[in-house]
């Protein structure tokens, strides 16, 4: 039988690693055709022959989602080897760790660059080719860093509480089109972002609650599905929080 997401063509960035990565093998099980974008190509290139061994389609094309230039090089290329984009999930992102006052004006530019406007910029670029379809799903990867505050990363709670703001805007403004934009926020997920805040050797106590342990990216999967589908189809510009912020 066919995966519910058959004929569909979903990019989705930061899927060389971590949370992207097991978004790209989630939707290529339901049978999405998934392009792989990553800063990094060879992780891009590695997620995508994984998938293509298991039998799906996907496609790896670097680029760095904070330039224009680069966003509108792989949306081109998407719809000329795939023909359409009906999916666009934006989970690239960064957090250098770091307290306010040794945060730099150029480390500030990066993470609001990367993780805020690389989302705006893939959105933008996508949109048109969802308005002429008449359909499509956009789904944000936001955090409850975004308004809960983050010690030493007052940057990524900056950007990740932007993308909210601009998640429900472009929800109330793409609706009529047809396109749902919604963001989901994670707790605490084994990536290599969130393990850069911790202490080598760290491993989590035995006795934490379920409410309160650090999940794998592939618990992030079935929210996203959800969010892809039309099981979502009345929702426009919510934030949905896996775990209280």
């Amino acid at each position: 039988m066919a995966g519910q997401l058959s004929g569909k063509v979903a990019v989705i960035t930061g899927g060389g690693s971590g949370i992207g990565r097991a978004l790209c093998h989630g939707l290529a099980q339901e049978d999405a055709t998934v392009i792989v974008c990553d800063v990094n190509q060879p992780t891009a290139e590695a997620t995508a022959s994984e998938i293509s061994q298991l039998g799906k389609k996907s496609l790896a094309i670097p680029a760095d989602v904070s330039r224009a230039d680069q966003v509108a090089a792989l949306v081109n290329r998407t719809i000329s080897s795939a023909g359409r984009i009906d999916i666009l999930i934006n989970a690239a992102g960064i957090w250098p760790r770091h307290p306010f006052l040794e945060v730099s004006e150029a480390e500030w530019r990066r993470v609001l660059d990367i993780n805020l406007t690389g989302t705006f910029l893939c959105c933008q670029a996508v949109v048109p080719h969802m308005i002429r379809q008449g359909s499509g799903k956009i789904v944000n990867l936001a955090s409850g860093r975004g308004v809960a505050g983050a010690t030493n990363g007052v940057h990524y709670a900056a950007s990740k509480g932007g993308i909210i703001a601009l998640t429900v805007s472009l929800g109330m403004e793409l609706g009529d089109f047809g396109i749902n934009v919604n963001a989901l926020a994670p707790g605490g997920t084994e990536t290599p972002l969130f393990r850069g805040g911790r202490p080598e050797g760290w491993q989590p106590p035995s006795t934490v609650p379920p409410n309160r342990r650090i999940e794998e990216p592939e618990s992030v999967v079935g929210p996203v599905l959800f969010l892809v589908t039309d099981a979502s189809k009345t929702m426009f510009g919510e934030v949905i929080f896996m775990k209280a912020p």
